[in-house]
């Protein structure tokens, strides 16, 4: 099983892949939720909705691309006056 780390608030947080091709990285949806800190119930209702972070479905399991996941937290970045040059 392959790691990867990425900075959120600051914080360097560990995701293990759980599966790998070679251009794309899948994670299942605990890890999602660990690592955007949304309530496992949000990224259900997310997905019954057709709403949020894109998907894969293979039967009854449900994958993440990890370069989706990173997508939409940088999406919703807040950029702070303290980040701004000048």
């Amino acid at each position: 099983m392959y790691s990867r780390c990425l900075f959120y608030f600051g914080t360097a947080v560990a995701i293990p892949i759980v599966m790998e091709t070679k251009t794309q990285k899948y994670i299942d949806e605990q890890e999602v939720a660990r690592v955007t800190g949304r309530a496992l119930s949000t990224l259900r209702n997310e997905r019954f909705n057709r709403r949020g972070i894109p998907y894969y479905k293979v039967g009854r399991s449900v994958r993440y691309s990890l370069q989706d996941v990173i997508n939409f937290m940088e999406a919703h970045r807040v950029q702070t006056g303290d980040g701004l040059n000048g």
